[in-house]
């Protein structure tokens, strides 16, 4: 999914960026490198719940944008999964191991068990890509 990026100059430094195809899609940086990579999660982020609306052509964006900087940007894949639906699923598991990771979750701040499941299942595939 790409679309293209206006990446307007602050005054007092950085960049706003905004996404005229993706209402409610922007962000900032303070160096444009930032602000390339943080558009990148902003637009996977408004992307996540599988609405995808046409994308302009450079031309279309660039018009707008007058004296602005336009990029092309890819939605962030990892925030895409971060932020898209979630959906109830029941699995079976060994109840030793159950217990394991419940002990586990207890020990970290700000985790529960989905979180634990889904953090260690992206890890999996993510690893099996490389590979």
């Amino acid at each position: 999914m790409l679309y293209y990026g206006i990446f307007e100059p602050q005054k007092e430094g950085g960049f706003f960026v905004e996404f005229p195809d993706v209402p409610g899609a922007f962000t900032q940086g303070n160096t444009l490198e930032e602000a390339l990579e943080m558009a990148a999660d902003a637009l996977g982020t408004m992307l996540a719940d599988g609405d995808r609306p046409e994308a302009s052509s450079e031309v279309q964006v660039k018009k707008k944008a007058g004296t602005s900087l336009v990029y092309p940007i890819i939605a962030s894949k990892k925030a895409m999964r971060q932020h898209g639906k979630k959906k109830r699923v029941n699995i079976v598991l060994p109840e030793t191991l159950l217990c394991e990771i419940d002990e586990h979750v207890k020990s970290v701040s700000g985790l529960d068990r989905s979180a634990f499941l889904a953090k260690a299942a992206s890890e999996q595939l993510h690893s099996s890509e490389a590979v």
